[in-house]
């Protein structure tokens, strides 16, 4: 299920960036959140549908007993994501290795920053922890262990964003996974997703504005 659900976040992202650009319009970091939240929303309802019919047992779970110590790993492990993230983009901000971020910055326009960056820091962790760790790394870690696991569903989750965020991603995907192999429910996941989108986001405004 891990497998389809990564194949369908990728083929509706695809659309629903495609729908957005249609008539000549040019991509931008806002069609690029809008298409990624898009096929996350669509994905994990999807994926709660099939287990409801199915009847499912083990479906992951996003709260149970201990959810204070999971929010704490969470918060640790979205502060050490964040500090990677930050670091990346001063690093790729002085080098200028991708002048097109400084045109178009994720949060660029005067009406959508403020809706756009609720939606990213809320919205988005929990569609996307569910489907690349809770189904993506939960599925690999079965037969591969955690370690290979963590990795692979990183790498997975990395290769879906823009060339710019892959390095970072990949880091706040390996820090998720680490901290659902340590707590067992999502709300720890989804803690590091929230607090590393929040920092970069809020890193982005200010540099590339």
């Amino acid at each position: 299920m891990g497998l389809i659900a990564a194949l369908m976040f990728f083929v509706v992202q695809a659309i629903a960036l495609l729908m957005q650009t249609i008539g000549s319009r040019p991509i931008t970091g806002q069609t690029i959140w809008i298409a990624f939240v898009s096929s996350g929303a669509v994905t994990y309802a999807v994926m709660r549908l099939v287990y409801w019919r199915a009847h499912t047992a083990g479906v992951p779970r996003v709260l149970d007993r201990g959810i204070a110590a999971a929010l704490l790993w969470g918060a640790i492990g979205g502060a050490v994501a964040a500090l990677a993230g930050i670091a990346y983009l001063e690093f790729i901000l002085w080098a200028d290795w991708f002048p097109a971020l400084r045109r178009a910055g994720p949060l660029a326009g005067p009406a959508i920053p403020w809706w756009l960056a609720g939606v990213a820091i809320v919205a988005a962790p929990i569609f996307e922890e569910f489907i690349f760790r809770g189904l993506i790394f939960g599925g690999l870690r079965r037969s591969l262990g955690p370690v290979v696991a963590a990795l692979a569903s990183a790498a997975t989750f990395a290769v879906v964003h823009p060339p710019a965020s892959v390095i970072p991603v990949f880091v706040m995907g390996v820090c998720a996974a680490l901290v659902y192999e340590r707590t067992r429910m999502l709300a720890g996941p989804m803690a590091v997703h929230a607090i590393y989108n929040a920092t970069v986001l809020g890193f982005q405004w200010i540099a590339l504005h």
